[in-house]
């Protein structure tokens, strides 16, 4: 047995698994749309089918904007990984498991849209991908396998994982007081999530002169 230390392993095929997943996962939201039974002989009678269905068009739309911010974030998580271990290979798993449920939990928002349980199921589906890309990053960091980041950079990214969980968790709540179609437009708030830790950042540097920031 070769007694030499194991290679350094390139996250590329974990980079390729994660974009091919999400790529599945896309094109299962829109296969969903495809289910609809267009039918009609006028535009009025066309548009009379496609505006029964507009809760599967606003889950579409929303599971997908949601789908692309969580590609963006562990797409910036991997720009300071140039290696990786089996760990964070189970970690990434888990993120690609919460990932591969969002077409299931979409097609429930949308076909159930006055029921607050699927919208605090599709809350919950996020949330998951939420921890689960924090419990990633963590272990990252934690085995040394990350690049560093400035102390601006890191208050900023904790602040968004916490916001946007609070957001979730809020959601889920929420849709059992308020209308659920009105409660799953709330999921769009996830843009405003880098709001908090912004705020944050401008309190600290004027309470600290000098702290150190990114240029």
């Amino acid at each position: 047995m070769d007694s030499a230390a194991a290679p350094v392993q390139a996250p590329d095929r974990l980079i390729a698994l994660t974009d091919g997943v999400v790529a599945i996962a896309l094109t299962l939201l829109v296969l969903d749309l495809t289910t609809i039974e267009a039918r009609g002989s006028s535009a009025r009678e066309l548009w009379d089918v496609l505006s029964n269905e507009s809760g599967r068009f606003v889950a579409f739309f929303i599971a997908f904007w949601v789908i692309a911010q969580f590609w963006l974030l562990h797409h910036r998580v991997f720009r300071r990984i140039s290696r990786h271990e089996d760990t964070l290979a189970l970690r990434n798993f888990w993120f690609l498991f919460g990932i591969s449920l969002l077409p299931f939990t979409t097609a429930l928002l949308g076909r159930t849209t006055d029921n607050p349980l699927a919208v605090t199921m599709f809350s919950g589906n996020l949330l998951l991908i939420s921890l689960t890309l924090a419990w990633l990053i963590w272990t990252a960091e934690q085995a040394g396998l990350a690049e560093p980041v400035s102390e601006e950079r890191r208050l900023l990214n904790r602040a968004r994982r916490i916001t946007t969980a609070t957001l979730f968790v809020a959601i889920g709540g929420l849709t059992w007081v308020i209308p659920p179609s009105t409660a799953e437009l709330l999921f769009l708030l996830m843009y405003l999530a880098d709001v908090p830790g912004q705020l944050l950042v401008r309190r600290r540097r004027r309470q600290v002169p000098g702290w150190p920031h990114d240029s």
